[in-house]
Formats: C-alpha cells, sequence, structure tokens
C-alpha cells in the first residue's frame, strides 16, 4: 500500500512539473497554505491522548510552542528553497518541487483529518 501511494504520489507530481500558467508565486502560496492546514491539526493533538505524532523531530505530543516554532522553520526553508530555484533552476524543476511538497503537505493534513483531529483557532 505505502509503494503504491509513493508511486501515484510521483506519477501526478512529475504530472504537474509541466503546467506552464500557474505563477511561482501562487504555487509557494499553495504550499505555505497546506502547511499551515497541517500545522493547525497538528496543534490538536494534545486534545488526543490516543493520537501521537508521527514526526521523531517533535515528539508524541509536542507542545505548541515546538509546533509553530518547527512549523514557521519549514515554512521559511522552503521559501528560501523555492525562492533560489526561481533564479537557478528551470522551470520544470521549480514547479515539481512546488508541486510535490504541496502534495505531500495535503496528504498529511488530510491524514491528520481522517484520524479525528481538527482545525481550532
Amino acid at each position: 500500500m505505502r509503494l503504491a501511494t509513493i508511486a501515484l504520489f510521483a506519477a501526478g507530481a512529475a504530472g504537474c512539473a509541466s503546467i506552464p500558467h500557474t505563477s511561482p508565486a501562487q504555487m509557494e502560496t499553495a504550499f505555505q497554505v497546506a502547511l499551515a492546514a497541517d500545522m493547525l491539526t497538528t496543534l490538536d493533538i494534545k486534545n488526543h491522548s490516543d493520537i501521537r505524532e508521527s514526526n521523531f523531530i517533535l515528539g508524541p505530543h509536542p507542545s505548541d510552542a515546538k509546533v509553530l516554532c518547527y512549523w514557521a522553520a519549514a515554512g521559511l526553508l522552503h521559501y528560501a528553497v523555492s525562492k533560489e530555484m526561481r533564479k537557478n533552476a528551470p522551470r520544470e524543476v521549480l514547479n515539481f518541487w512546488e508541486y510535490a511538497t504541496t502534495t505531500m503537505e495535503l496528504a498529511y493534513f488530510g491524514h491528520n483529518l481522517g484520524i479525528g483531529l481538527k482545525v481550532r483557532f
């Protein structure tokens, strides 16, 4: 099952890499929104003693501060890499990077919703 998911993800991201009409700013915004959605559901883990965070960096029940710092760093790092790629990488490579990472974040968000986590403010 895991191999099939990876294959489907890779095929979808590769197909999206050639889409020419989405601007880099739109792609980066989509990633940052998906990242924020994943973060918001991760913040809900503390309300569920039976659910554990699978990211070993955060630990099983991360504090809000740890989650916020981790996601801020992830967002800034992704932006910096994307900015550098806009200057130096072929457009197809940038598209693949943006679509692959956005798809991955949306998958994490969907997983979180599927196991009962909620978006809370």
